[in-house]
């Protein structure tokens, strides 16, 4: 059954990898900053993902998947520091946000990022609504095999303009991070692992893990919607961060979960 539920979680990854904007990323012909402009809108995701492993810990871990579980939200505990950097190094400052705290929070709070907020809430809803740590495990395989897919396809724009050793975040310090992971990497396709336990569920939960599985993807197909419409928008050059580039987003329309 836990074999199963990987390659599952494989299939939802190789499916993910034609999704349009990951396409988008690997085709994209300008690899100036404004390749990025779809960073800002992860911001919620990225700090929320920060609460999540906290939701993910165990707070007196006994068992060896337990400990797993707990040594992995600690290797991912800081991630969100190195995405802050980045923004600072992509020239992302208050200034392209709009130049104060109510442009950045319409900006996190907008209808058109609403599938990345709804998004933390599902997880966070289903880490709940988890009965055994191995059920968390698989939660936080749906997460990393999503990232590996992500940075796997932001790669192509890092290396060809020079920023895969600048970035921490989108870069080459957190991309050894997840392939140096102690329970493996989804980095070059489905993961094997030795601890096939870490995934054992019980009969009565097969259907719900299927479930959640789905949901997780799902609810990712919508956020990478989300980022691929966020690249579609014209925008000043990022190199003048006097100019609110975020203010001049046209409406997005949002995609509302199904």
């Amino acid at each position: 059954m836990s074999t199963f539920l990987l390659k599952k979680i494989a299939e939802h990854q190789t499916a993910l990898e034609q999704h349009r904007f990951c396409q988008h990323l690997c085709q994209r012909q300008d690899i100036s900053l404004q390749a990025y402009r779809f960073v800002p809108h992860m911001t919620f995701f990225v700090l929320g993902f920060r609460d999540i492993l906290e939701a993910v810990k165990v707070t007196k871990p006994v068992s060896e998947c337990e400990l797993a579980l707990n040594a992995h939200c600690l290797e991912d505990a800081e991630h969100w520091r190195l995405f802050i950097e980045d923004l600072q190094t992509l020239q992302m400052d208050t200034d392209y946000w709009g130049g104060n705290i109510s442009n950045i929070l319409s900006t996190l709070w907008s209808e058109q990022d609403y599938p990345v907020r709804e998004l933390v809430y599902r997880i966070t809803g289903h880490i709940y609504n988890t009965q055994t740590p191995e059920e968390k495990m698989i939660i936080m395989e749906c997460l990393e095999s999503t990232f590996s897919v992500f940075i796997t396809s932001l790669n192509v724009i890092t290396h060809q303009n020079g920023y895969y050793k600048k970035l921490k975040f989108f870069g080459e310090e957190h991309y050894e991070d997840e392939a140096n992971h102690t329970g493996g990497s989804w980095l070059e396709g489905e993961k094997s692992t030795p601890h096939a336990h870490f995934y054992q569920v019980s009969t009565e939960r097969v259907r719900y893990v299927n479930q959640m599985i789905d949901d997780i993807f799902a609810g990712f197909d919508q956020v990478f919607h989300c980022w691929a419409d966020a690249l579609q928008v014209n925008a000043p050059d990022i190199s003048t961060p006097q100019v609110n580039a975020l203010a001049m987003d046209k409406p997005l329309a949002a995609h509302h979960v199904r």
